[in-house]
């Protein structure tokens, strides 16, 4: 592909080209395309720098964008108030994938008793104590009666619960006569040696944890059942629940499932995108001092990174969108992107040599307006081919893809010239308004070239 290429740009700029070329490339010699091209961009740099940047000079119309610019901050803020955290497994399957059907109709059939949760006591505890047994039973009480748990015994197992049946209905039975329950190790030998001999207890063998000697639990297991997880929120509802019970509680239980490490991910999601967008708002911060070191240049560019990751996280709701980590990614990798706009045309105004504000927005936006309409432009051209894939996370990478873009585009050719005219520093030289551009456009511009005078307007050209 690169040799043809290689071969495609030395057939169609070569000044005596083949029948080969005269038949592919549209020809035109070597002059021709370059007398052209001054035309265009002449033609680029005389609307931005003429037409629309004059038009930003203009007083109502400065007032006109920041009124605009403060009522997306408003309408992104009390869209980021609304957004909601959701996971639906079938979002990490293609669309005509068997993974994506099932997943779905899994969920719609078989919800009702659906994630059986695994409870594990990490803490070594003497469960041969009134109290310990009395803090287990009100923890399973407390959980069954939730409304995201079901209710029936006979669904959550715990060892301890069927154990101490098994002493109350043996009470004064010769099998466990020798066995002092009330003491730690006279506990642990009648569990092991006469409950567990039971078959229908072997299943419990598993759920407790003894040290080397025996002489202790180290940690032991119960299960819950939960119910009613046909809709995914309601099922994260019910994490979030149980998590905060657990926390509460006085030893220290985890939980399992295979599906945790997806609630999990939903669970610390703010907190994950906060610190990376904090970071990375720091990281381009201190650049940009130490590139162009001015204050107003650094505040411009923490301003837009800010406002734009404001309002893909703010516009996510109306769009369908919902924080999970295939949005955090999207959000994390185009996050560079947000920046280079506002870096050309800062870098652009900063480097003007004309002293008046307006006259340096004007020329700035000259120099650099038709290079971010190109890049705008290429960049969406690849984002639309995202959103025919057929895949979810295909989708959200085009849409926080295509939002950042509109943010930037708009940030850069609007907010940010309006500000740096109102809030940038004068240069020390004497005041110069900026040099109209009066061009004479042939009609055709593969004559002899683009004429263009300056006037001057009653100033000196410094």
């Amino acid at each position: 592909m690169c040799y043809f290429g290689f071969l495609l740009i030395k057939t169609c700029v070569s000044d005596s080209p083949s029948w080969f070329g005269r038949a592919i490339c549209l020809y035109k010699t070597n002059k021709e395309m370059v007398i052209e091209e001054n035309y265009l961009q002449n033609m680029t740099v005389i609307f931005f720098q003429n037409y629309y940047g004059k038009l930003l000079t203009k007083k109502f119309v400065k007032a006109l964008i920041l009124s605009f610019f403060f009522i997306h901050i408003a309408i992104s803020i009390y869209g980021f108030t609304k957004i909601k955290q959701s996971m639906k497994l079938s979002d990490y399957f293609p669309y005509d994938s068997y993974g994506n059907n099932f997943t779905d109709l899994e969920l719609h059939y078989f919800s009702q008793y659906s994630a059986r949760l695994q409870f594990i006591i990490e803490d070594p505890v003497d469960y041969s104590k009134k109290e310990v047994q009395s803090n287990f039973y009100n923890l399973i009480s407390e959980l069954r009666e939730s409304p995201y748990v079901a209710n029936e015994p006979i669904l959550n197992e715990f060892w301890l619960t069927y154990y101490l049946q098994f002493l109350n209905e043996s009470q004064g039975s010769f099998i466990i006569r020798g066995y002092n329950t009330s003491s730690k190790l006279g506990f642990i030998n009648c569990l092991r040696f006469q409950f567990f001999r039971l078959r229908q207890s072997q299943r419990f063998k598993n759920d407790v944890y003894f040290n080397e000697n025996y002489t202790e639990i180290l940690s032991s297991r119960f299960i819950i059942q939960m119910i009613n997880a046909s809709n995914p929120d309601f099922m994260y509802e019910g994490y979030q629940w149980i998590n905060k019970r657990l926390e509460h509680s006085t030893y220290k239980i985890s939980m399992y499932h295979p599906l945790i490490i997806f609630l999990e991910a939903l669970r610390g999601i703010f907190y994950t995108l906060f610190t990376t967008v904090s970071f990375t708002i720091l990281a381009m911060l201190i650049i940009t001092f130490i590139l162009m070191p001015d204050i107003v240049i650094g505040l411009s560019v923490t301003l837009s990174l800010i406002v734009i990751e404001l309002g893909i996280l703010g516009y996510m709701d109306f769009w369908g969108l919902y924080l999970n980590d295939l949005t955090l990614f999207g959000i994390t990798l185009f996050i560079g992107l947000s920046v280079d706009n506002t870096a050309h045309i800062l870098h652009a105004f900063m480097s003007s040599k004309k002293s008046n504000l307006d006259d340096r927005m004007r020329d700035a936006l000259g120099r650099v307006g038709m290079p971010i309409v190109q890049g705008f432009l290429s960049s969406a051209v690849g984002m639309f081919a995202l959103s025919f894939l057929p895949a979810y996370a295909y989708l959200v990478l085009f849409k926080t893809g295509l939002m950042l873009l509109i943010f930037s585009l708009f940030n850069s050719l609007t907010v940010i010239p309006v500000l740096l005219s109102l809030l940038g520093r004068h240069k020390k030289n004497k005041n110069e308004a900026i040099e109209e551009l009066d061009v004479k456009l042939p009609l055709n511009p593969s004559n002899n070239g683009v004429v263009i005078h300056p006037v001057n307007n009653g100033h000196q050209p410094s």
